[in-house]
């Protein structure tokens, strides 16, 4: 975490600007969750997620989106936020047309047995299902901030599962 500071000194009645660069801190990562956690009331655990060098470049895309929506759900727009992490799941399949011989769900069958290919399949579906729900307005109802936290965590975790099945 770092602190930029922008002081204004005063001098024998004249003003002197000045600019402290940076304060650095360093804060091991129990002891910030447990500030967070005493500051909001909950109990934070952070989830580590892990892709591939393989596919990381791939997953950029969708990387940046799910970025955004964090972003919406700090502005407590959490309706975009689902938008968001919908497309992140769509990027992540666009990544794979054209390549590999084809859409992601050919390369998942060609690569599991066909019941594992369609369960996971079916999973990418269901997470844009979430998002498809709120972008056409098929729902009068706004989603709160448990389903936005959902929907990016389990397209988040989608990433990294497609990553490690295309693994050789």
């Amino acid at each position: 975490m770092q602190i930029h500071l922008w002081p204004r000194v005063e001098m024998d009645g004249t003003t002197i600007n000045a600019k402290v660069a940076s304060i650095e801190f360093r804060i091991p990562r129990d002891d910030w969750l447990a500030v967070v956690g005493a500051f909001s009331g909950e109990q934070i655990d952070l989830l580590e997620i892990r892709y591939h060098l393989t596919h990381a470049s791939r997953f950029r895309p969708s990387l940046g989106v799910l970025q955004r929506a964090r972003e919406a759900i700090d502005r407590g727009d959490f309706d975009a936020a689902v938008i968001q992490a919908r497309k992140a799941v769509s990027l992540m399949e666009e990544s794979f047309q054209g390549r590999d011989g084809g859409s992601l769900k050919a390369i998942l069958g060609g690569r599991l047995d066909d019941r594992h290919a369609k369960l996971y399949a079916g999973l990418i579906t269901r997470a844009k299902d979430m998002g498809n729900i709120t972008a056409h307005r098929a729902s009068a109802r706004e989603h709160t901030r448990g389903e936005a936290l959902f929907a990016i965590r389990l397209a988040t975790i989608l990433l990294e599962l497609i990553a490690g099945l295309l693994l050789d």
